[in-house]
């Protein structure tokens, strides 16, 4: 009676505990939230280098774990369930295991697990969380920074108001998406968005100061940045708009090629350089065709006509060409006067 007592008291904790752990999943946070919408992507790209073996995709829940869609290499595509025939894999990149969800409902709303096996890198996984439209709120950024491609982005926030700090989380916004970057829970755990794993600084030893340095910007990095300071008197945001300068347009030697009034084509300095030396190459031909032209003209020899005495005349060398100072001079032609002829007697 003891024993089976025991036993239904250690069976009561393991399902308590196993319920904690399941809440806790789900209530972590995820590395992107994706709006709800008839087609939706969901982005899911290892940012490794390798070669792709397999990718999966499931759909989590209370009740357990949905099977999506599999890729792999050699045996390709297969959807299960409900999913088969709405699922497309984008396989834009070469460690790419992003997907596009046709025909979507409210049924597709939750939590969603991409897992891309790699070589020899091994396993890498993103959570994803869908949420209905309603729950996105259009952000406008306080103020502005400009980074030039390649260069780090550093992003400072502080608290200026009374209360204690239960965490701090830094995001990217977007229209259709919200990316993790950090999630400091100081009486937690620190959480690193899996996008951001592998080019990310972060400061999160004070509750009232905290920042982040991304390195090696690019031109899908520009978009609204926020830090939200969650505490017990409420919460703060702030907001900083991340764009980079018009790659090409601040080169040091640019060219502009006037079509018309009031319109001009811009040339960038690579592309300035190409047409700088088409032009100088068709100068150069020309001139030198005009030259050999003119040559041709001044050495050309006259037509053949009768000589008197004493006139100059023109000599050929059929076999070679002759110096041209000797082809310059003159050369006159004796001609004998012949004797007259007198009548005899």
């Amino acid at each position: 009676m003891e024993a089976t007592q025991k036993d239904n008291w250690y069976f009561m904790v393991l399902l308590i505990v196993f319920s904690l752990c399941k809440e806790t999943i789900l209530k972590r946070p995820v590395d992107s939230t994706v709006k709800l919408q008839k087609d939706m992507t969901l982005k899911c790209v290892c940012p490794w280098r390798g070669n792709l073996s397999m990718v999966s995709w499931e759909k989590r829940t209370n009740k357990g774990k949905e099977q999506v869609a599999v890729y792999h290499t050699t045996f390709g595509t297969t959807t299960k369930g409900r999913f088969n025939g709405r699922v497309t894999f984008v396989n834009s990149l070469p460690l790419d295991g992003s997907i596009i969800i046709n025909q979507t409902t409210d049924d597709d709303l939750g939590f969603y697990h991409c897992s891309i096996q790699t070589f020899p890198g091994g396993s890498w996984s993103k959570n994803i969380l869908v949420e209905n439209a309603g729950n996105f709120i259009t952000t406008k950024s306080e103020t502005e920074a400009v980074v030039e491609k390649g260069h780090n982005f550093t992003l400072n926030c502080r608290y200026n108001q009374n209360g204690t700090v239960y965490h701090v989380a830094f995001e990217k916004i977007g229209e259709k998406s919200k990316d993790t970057i950090v999630f400091c829970n100081f009486s937690d755990a620190i959480y690193i968005g899996s996008d951001y794993k592998n080019r990310i600084l972060f400061d999160c030893s004070s509750a009232l100061h905290a920042s982040i340095l991304i390195t090696n910007i690019t031109e899908e990095d520009g978009g609204i940045y926020q830090c939200h300071f969650s505490t017990e008197t409420g919460n703060q945001t702030t907001t900083v708009s991340l764009n980079g300068p018009k790659w090409g347009m601040n080169e040091k030697m640019s060219l502009y090629i006037f079509t018309g009034k009031n319109t001009f084509i811009y040339i960038g300095a690579a592309a300035a350089g190409i047409v700088v030396l088409i032009i100088v190459a068709t100068s150069v031909s020309f001139l030198h065709r005009r030259k050999k032209k003119l040559m041709r003209v001044k050495f050309q020899p006259g037509k053949r006509r009768q000589h008197n005495k004493y006139e100059p005349a023109a000599v050929y060398d059929k076999m070679k060409r002759r110096p041209k100072q000797q082809e310059m001079d003159d050369i006159y032609i004796n001609l004998p006067n012949q004797p007259r002829r007198t009548k005899k007697k």
